[in-house]
């Protein structure tokens, strides 16, 4: 790439579809990155142009295998058009998840070998960050070589980890000398942000084109996490800036409220504060909440909708009040109600019996405490995760539908929202290596990822759990207690459940145990509404 003197640098921003039926959240790490260079257009020696495809927004058939020939035709079609009109000269692709690690090599070898072959290519996310090996010749999947040129890797640099300062530092040394193309994929430098104060203010200017599907918005006060859960990817030690806690000023984060609220064009009514754990120190919470309620108050308001995720043992009751107060609904990783799985997933800080109880009985005062004042809480329940039993899902049920509470049960006596999620096995987690090895599991589809399936987020479910536990019988012993404590929320008219929630579950269930008998050759579609109603997205 010749040093260009007084022209542009055109960076294309894409994020890549799943394999399947297409998700909807949208995330702000591209974001971070575009308001980031940004912010340092002065050590740049030519003026930056940058575009945003969001490949799930654009009209393409659905990446499955009976699309593949018309995708590709869809595919080539739309990337002709956009390179046309903007000639870019950098490619970033966001494979933020094993979901799209497919799409991301197509998209890649599409442009790199049809479309702008002078072009780089780069690419980031948790998958290449974890599996950067993943990227490269001979591991990418072997059908990619039946329509692409052979032995040829589509990528020239890997982000592993935060992305800000290393993709700063990459069109830093593009743009000011010549450069060219690397002959092997190369590793850029880990390096994350020490101070987020230092970050710009987020502009959403780069996804105006993507208004209409601007439903939710994922913004960052913080990053890091103190705890170790196994089944999250800060259970490993790979990439150290996943338990690298840093805090924004609340002043910042107030900032960037005001920049939502100000930005008239955002239609979303739902703001996701996406930290691992909404603001793990107790004195930045008391802050934040005494901030906020003044920006709410202010002529113009506050009109989303806030969710954050907050841990058990960090919840209080002056917490939960706020959350009422301040219209804001939490969500608690409470993932188990049984001591030995608690203990495996490591939710607690350290695996005392006496802090596993009491990581029970925290749980339990919540719920009645948030029943108390009509403050709409969600908790997680993770079923068939390595480690499970019979047992452990008797813990489960007991927990939710013993008749503790002067002859009624917890579901009965409180309003309890249950948001159920069969695990998934993620690749990046202690948990996934444990499976087999650790807890007597089996994880069907090891690396489902690299399958091109009809649907991933069926088979990264085929799971067998523990030596004492089949798959199916997972499922069909988790459903005989769900239905009732589903039965009981819908009849209480407990916020989101609907009288088809129990078909949904039980068609789900069934299609998961069809799929594990018969394979892959006898898959043909999957029951969307479940995804909406029992499966957490990533």
């Amino acid at each position: 790439m010749p040093k260009r003197k007084n022209k542009k640098f055109r960076i294309l921003y894409i994020f890549p579809q799943e394999v399947g039926k297409p998700s909807k959240y949208i995330l702000t790490s591209i974001l971070r990155i575009s308001n980031f260079l940004k912010s340092k257009n002065k050590e740049i020696l030519i003026p930056i142009k940058e575009k945003y495809l969001d490949l799930r927004f654009e009209r393409l058939p659905n990446y499955i295998p009976k699309n593949l020939d018309l995708y590709r035709k869809k595919l080539k079609e739309l990337l002709k058009s956009l390179n046309y009109k903007f000639p870019f000269d950098l490619v970033a692709i966001s494979c933020y998840t094993s979901f799209e690690y497919l799409n991301s090599i197509e998209v890649a070898s599409m442009i790199k070998f049809f479309i702008n072959p002078n072009s780089l290519i780069v690419v980031g996310g948790y998958h290449p960050t974890f599996y950067p090996e993943d990227f490269h010749f001979p591991n990418i999947p072997k059908y990619f070589y039946e329509y692409y040129p052979q032995e040829i890797v589509p990528f020239d640099f890997i982000v592993q980890g935060e992305g800000e300062i290393p993709f700063f530092k990459l069109v830093k040394k593009l743009t000011s000398s010549f450069n060219k193309p690397p002959k092997k994929c190369v590793l850029l430098k880990k390096e994350i942000i020490q101070n987020l104060d230092s970050l710009p203010l987020i502009n959403f200017d780069l996804f105006k084109k993507y208004q209409n599907n601007l439903h939710h918005i994922n913004i960052d006060f913080t990053r890091g996490c103190i705890f170790r859960c196994t089944i999250c990817l800060n259970s490993t030690n790979t990439i150290p800036y996943y338990n690298r806690i840093r805090f924004k000023s609340i002043n910042k984060c107030i900032d960037e409220l005001k920049v939502i609220q100000k930005t008239k064009w955002l239609k979303n009514k739902v703001i996701f504060i996406s930290d691992p754990i909404f603001f793990q120190k107790k004195s930045y919470r008391k802050i934040f909440f005494s901030q906020f309620e003044q920006l709410k108050r202010n002529k113009k308001g506050f009109p989303f909708e806030i969710r954050v995720y907050d841990h058990v043992l960090l919840c209080s009751k002056e917490d939960l009040l706020s959350y009422k107060k301040l219209n804001i609904e939490p969500f608690l990783g409470f993932e188990s109600a049984s001591i030995s799985m608690l203990n495996i997933l490591e939710k607690t800080y350290n695996k005392n019996k006496a802090n596993l109880i009491h990581y029970i009985q925290k749980t339990e005062q919540i719920i009645k405490f948030s029943s108390k004042i009509n403050l709409s809480v969600t908790i997680d329940l993770i079923i068939g995760a390595p480690g499970e039993t019979r047992e452990t899902i008797q813990e489960n049920k007991r927990f939710f539908l013993e008749k503790r509470f002067e002859g009624k049960s917890l579901i009965e006596k409180y309003n309890c929202r249950l948001y159920i999620s069969k695990y998934k096995a993620y690749p990046f987690s202690k948990i996934y290596d444990d499976c087999e090895s650790i807890h007597g599991g089996k994880i069907y589809y090891k690396k489902w990822w690299k399958s091109f399936l009809n649907n991933h987020r069926v088979f990264c479910r085929i799971v067998k759990p523990s030596k004492q536990l089949s798959f199916t019988k997972c499922l069909i012993l988790n459903y005989e207690w769900l239905k009732e404590y589903i039965s009981i929320a819908i009849k209480k008219s407990i916020k989101d459940y609907e009288k088809d929630d129990l078909k949904y579950l039980r068609e789900g269930f069934l299609k998961l145990c069809l799929v594990y008998k018969n394979g892959i050759n006898n898959y043909d579609s999957f029951i969307p509404e479940v995804y909406n109603k029992f499966y957490v997205y990533p």
